[in-house]
């Protein structure tokens, strides 16, 4: 596990039934994943891509986002549309179409994080995630005044923060800041999920260690 993080064994039903609803009640996001892998990196750094330098990702990126964009004008819905000029929630749609993204997925609901966690090999033990999400809110506009270039006058007031546009990207390694929040109004699968974000402005980033 990674480190500062806590680890907790689950071992019964009643067990996870108490666990649940203390992290429900919190409002703390939760994500779960079918095996035990000890960290957080999203599809884009998994696997044959996670060699992959930074420009050509940023291509893949794009690429992803034009094609999506070319045929999804045709069928979007009123929640989709901003899809077609917000890049971020373009690749939100993307993630759940199982496109490679920065993005990782997390959600309210600690159930649906638990059926992520189990519906896979039942010989291999699941893990979720959970962090204090209003807490990062508080926590997290700490990063925008060491990384001044992240807001829209240079002046680190958190309320004036840009980055994604500023920094999130560009071809140069841009300040190592991670966001988490929500997409209002949402998408069918996302509203079904109660679902979130995690995402990095530098890719190849483990979203646990940022997290922490």
């Amino acid at each position: 596990m990674a480190i500062l993080w806590n680890e907790t064994v689950i071992e019964s039903l009643p067990a996870a039934r108490r666990v649940f609803l203390e992290l429900k009640g919190k409002r703390w996001l939760c994500r779960g994943q079918q095996r035990r892998f000890g960290t957080l990196f999203p599809t884009i750094d998994r696997n044959e891509l996670r060699s992959v330098p930074r420009y050509q990702k940023l291509a893949l990126e794009r690429n992803s986002i034009d094609t999506f964009r070319s045929s999804a004008r045709y069928f979007a819905d009123p929640g989709e549309a901003a899809s077609l000029s917000d890049d971020v929630v373009a690749i939100m749609l993307l993630r759940h179409f199982c496109v490679p993204t920065r993005l990782l997925d997390w959600t309210l609901s600690p159930w649906v994080a638990a059926f992520f966690a189990t519906n896979a090999d039942e010989s291999e033990d699941g893990e979720l995630w959970t962090f204090d999400e209003p807490l990062y809110e508080l926590l997290g506009r700490e990063q925008w005044v060491k990384w001044p270039e992240t807001t829209s006058d240079g002046s680190g007031d958190p309320n004036k923060w840009d980055g994604v546009r500023l920094t999130a990207f560009e071809i140069d390694e841009p300040p190592d800041w991670i966001i988490s929040g929500f997409y209002y109004p949402g998408f069918h699968r996302q509203n079904a999920q109660q679902g979130a974000y995690t995402m990095t402005a530098r890719l190849g980033r483990d979203h646990a260690e940022r997290l922490a």
